[in-house]
């Protein structure tokens, strides 16, 4: 069972971690004309960021042996009562993201334009866009090749009328949002003449909610599969979680690193390690620490 009071908790950490990320630097200049689509599955690797941590265990080898359905939790009618919650949460007057304030990332090549990908329906391209610098990395790094790719993070308003522009060129008529650079499933929301700040707002606050949710419930299956002693399946779970809904959970990482603990698997748990030192998870990291000490791996 899910505790409804504490959804709170993974949406404070993204806030602060978007915080922290998007607002070291200034943006980017905005880029004046596109590029073409990103061919997916180019042999080298984007240097766009070469200090974000990855599992080695996610390797192609790896997935498709540990692969498992997790329909059922993707299913859940727990998602919608989450995913309501916190989107409730994210519009609410308090914690609404104001419009001039940084929101979404696009990835481009300097001097040549946005990078974009064609939706496999539609056989048109799309701006790609992220809601968290990790995200953009991620996918510039497994998908870029070698491209030299920078950040523009955008305000709402600033997004507004980057897409307004490209509309009006005859450039790009969607974006996709947060496509998940290991199975290529994403959204595409299209631009027309309404298209304004808030909309985007609450574009990004359902997006959001959902992955928020999604997390909500891969965490609670994780940590019960713990509390029974069966670490083979929170792992399986956390990984999976890991990959296809967000990397930025310290509480999954943790989870993960306790686990391999307890397998004996001393590479995830350098892994979890690398991710918490990355996200500047404080606490979770310290308790990981400890759970290391006493257990029989050791430095």
């Amino acid at each position: 069972m899910i505790d409804i009071s504490a959804v709170g908790a993974p949406m404070a950490w993204w806030r602060r971690l978007w915080q922290r990320i998007a607002g070291a630097g200034k943006p980017d200049a905005a880029p004046q004309q596109p590029v073409p689509n990103v061919t997916v599955g180019s042999g080298e690797r984007s240097q766009f960021h070469s200090s974000l941590p990855r599992y080695s265990a996610l390797g192609k080898s790896c997935v498709a042996k540990d692969h498992r359905d997790f329909r059922d939790l993707e299913d859940s009618p727990q998602i919608d009562l989450l995913r309501d919650q916190f989107q409730s949460e994210l519009l609410s007057p308090s914690r609404c993201l104001a419009e001039d304030e940084p929101l979404l990332i696009t990835l481009f090549i300097r001097s040549s334009g946005v990078f974009t990908i064609t939706h496999p329906d539609s056989k048109r391209p799309c701006l790609l866009t992220f809601s968290s610098p990790i995200r953009a990395c991620e996918y510039a790094r497994i998908h870029a090749g070698s491209l030299p790719l920078r950040c523009l993070s955008s305000s709402p308003r600033k997004f507004v009328g980057m897409m307004s522009d490209l509309r009006r060129s005859g450039t790009l008529e969607s974006f996709a949002l947060d496509v998940c650079p290991h199975c290529m499933v994403f959204p595409v929301y299209e631009i027309n003449s309404q298209f304004a700040p808030e909309g985007i707002v609450k574009i990004w606050a359902i997006h959001k909610s959902g992955e928020l949710a999604r997390e909500s419930l891969y965490f609670a299956r994780a940590e019960e599969a713990t509390a029974r002693g069966d670490f083979q399946d929170a792992r399986e779970t956390a990984l999976y979680a890991i990959q296809h809904v967000t990397s930025e959970s310290p509480r999954l990482h943790l989870l993960l690193g306790k686990a391999a603990l307890c397998l004996g698997e001393r590479d995830i748990f350098c892994d979890a390690r690398a991710f918490l030192e990355f996200l500047k998870a404080e606490q979770p990291l310290r308790e990981l620490v400890a759970a290391e000490k006493s257990s029989a791996i050791q430095n």
